[in-house]
């Protein structure tokens, strides 16, 4: 029941957003495969659907949520798409 009144109140897809930057455990495998230090997910409040974004640095987090937000208006025909909730767990990261 609360995910029908919580779709009733999203206006827009993608309205409430929960974001968090993650540091991945470093190994000799991730060092040798040049792989992402960081990881960005960003998760619908509505659904739980997940979008992963990896990045070598933390200062690429700007960069990600701009990514993040072209893929929502592609993907739902949008010209603009503004976060109306924006969650994340004050890591000092945004």
């Amino acid at each position: 029941m609360l995910v029908k009144a919580e779709r009733a109140r999203e206006k827009r897809p993608f309205s409430s957003i929960y974001s968090n930057v993650t540091q991945v455990l470093s190994n000799k495998r991730s060092k040798l495969f040049n792989a992402p230090k960081y990881f960005i997910t960003f998760r619908r409040a509505l659904t739980g659907y997940t979008q992963i974004y990896g990045m070598k640095r933390k200062s690429e987090t700007y960069d990600k949520i701009h990514q993040f937000c072209d893929w929502v208006k592609t993907q739902f025909h949008l010209k603009k798409y503004l976060f109306a909730k924006f969650f994340a767990d004050n890591g000092g990261e945004y």
